[in-house]
């Protein structure tokens, strides 16, 4: 079990967010420290996501990962992470909004799901969401 944090100790989260859009992680990041979250570890393709799932010396807290990405999907990603931290909250990014990429994807054991493009507004309330989870 996870020991409880307050809102005023949000830098103690670490999160690890991956995409292969430059653009989008430094989004995703602006975000984060807006939020007080400052623990954050970028991963420019599916294959160092993977790579820093399993060196991590400390564990994370949660996981934005892009869908569509080289070398490993998102969705592999987010198996691998199901297998070894099923509890481990996953929020998944794609452009693939149909239902049976939903579908999919829920049934890989995603959190949360936002289809590309989104509005920054849209991730931060679903980060938010995510850290209250965490937070409890």
């Amino acid at each position: 079990m996870k020991p409880s944090r307050n809102n005023d100790n949000l830098n103690n989260l670490r999160v690890l967010v991956a995409d292969d859009d430059k653009d989008i992680l430094t989004i995703i990041k602006f975000i984060l420290h807006d939020l007080g979250i400052f623990q954050i570890q970028l991963a420019e393709n599916g294959k160092e996501a993977v790579s820093y799932l399993q060196d991590a010396a400390e564990p994370l807290d949660f996981v934005i990962c892009d869908w569509m990405m080289p070398y490993v999907s998102g969705v592999e990603v987010l198996r691998l992470v199901r297998k070894k931290h099923p509890d481990l909250p996953f929020l998944m990014l794609t452009a693939k909004g149909a239902v049976r990429d939903v579908a999919e994807a829920k049934a890989a054991g995603v959190d949360a799901y936002i289809v590309k493009p989104f509005a920054p507004e849209e991730i931060h309330k679903k980060i938010r969401g995510l850290v209250r989870n965490i937070l409890g």
